[in-house]
């Protein structure tokens, strides 16, 4: 039941009671307050009886010719008349929703593939339901465990949680890269044992993963390493700077021409997970992008993804 807290000790019980007020006040009368309300007439006088007796005040007296509102009563039912209008309102903007593709869905995407790979192909996205707003959060953690809740994820830790929906949308392999004249400065590494002499760059999420543990072994065995850093695009920048050599999902080689592919073979792979949520993803608009990214990541197969 709705209480509705006026000022001092006075309290609507029952929004209920003043539906029977707004009828009273369109008929003029029990009666015909009771035809409208499909309720009997004596209870439409004790509801807005005891209307009254919460709210202290009259809202209605007795005239010849039917029941006439009071100034108490008027200013309830001007009051009421605009909450009424503000409930069929919302009820209006908000039935369908979740059957209609307008409004926004929320993803979280790993910073490079989220740059490189979903930001692009959202344009398409956006050309085929301009009503729907996405709003792209980078990390790698799986939905609901970020700081804020997003509607679908991309990630490569493999989320354990039941009550999400999980796929696997395809796997990642990574290479080495320096910049030409990190070469030029400091020669290039034959080998794994090579690199323990070399100036490396660490980027902070390769230490989440234990499939990137070939690297993080690396670095941490290495003798100097330059950058660290929590950014993807900062990591890359440094590499292309040529601070260090970094390792990099191979994917970077097509966006990134200018960077040099190392002989080195990482003993490195991750998963890509399309991760949403049982009980939101069955919407209009989620599942829309959930769709819309399958699609794209099996197009990726063989560029982007293996």
């Amino acid at each position: 039941m709705l209480r509705i807290r006026s000022e001092g000790r006075h309290a609507i019980r029952d929004w209920n009671d003043i539906r029977f007020v707004l009828a009273v006040a369109a008929t003029g009368s029990f009666h015909g307050a009771a035809k409208v309300t499909e309720a009997h007439e004596t209870t439409v006088a004790r509801r807005v009886q005891r209307l009254e007796t919460e709210l202290g005040a009259k809202l209605f007296v007795r005239q010849s010719h039917g029941m006439l509102l009071t100034t108490a009563g008027k200013a309830l039912v001007e009051k009421a008349r605009e909450i009424e209008q503000a409930a069929i309102s919302l009820q209006q903007n908000i039935a369908g929703m979740d059957t209609r593709l307008v409004g926004v869905v929320r993803i979280s995407v790993p910073e490079g593939i989220g740059a490189y790979w979903l930001t692009p192909v959202l344009a398409d996205f956006q050309l085929r339901h301009p009503d729907i707003r996405v709003e792209v959060f980078t990390g790698i953690l799986p939905v609901g465990l970020g700081k804020d809740e997003v509607d679908v994820s991309l990630t490569i830790t493999r989320p354990t949680d039941d009550r999400l929906a999980i796929l696997r949308a395809g796997e990642v392999r990574y290479g080495l890269f320096s910049s030409p004249g990190y070469l030029a400065d400091y020669g290039e590494p034959r080998t794994a044992a090579d690199l323990a002499s070399h100036r490396l760059c660490h980027l902070s999420v390769y230490d989440t993963d234990p499939q990137l543990k070939w690297w993080t072994d690396i670095t941490r065995a290495a003798e100097h390493v330059p950058f660290f850093s929590n950014s993807t695009s900062l990591y890359v920048v440094a590499i292309r700077a040529g601070i260090g050599i970094g390792m990099l999902a191979n994917f970077y080689r097509r966006e990134m021409p200018e960077l040099v592919a190392l002989s080195i073979v990482p003993r490195c792979k991750t998963s890509l997970w399309l991760v949403s949520h049982r009980e939101t993803n069955k919407g209009a608009k989620v599942r829309t992008l959930i769709e819309f990214l399958k699609e794209g990541l099996a197009d990726a197969r063989g560029t982007w993804l293996i």
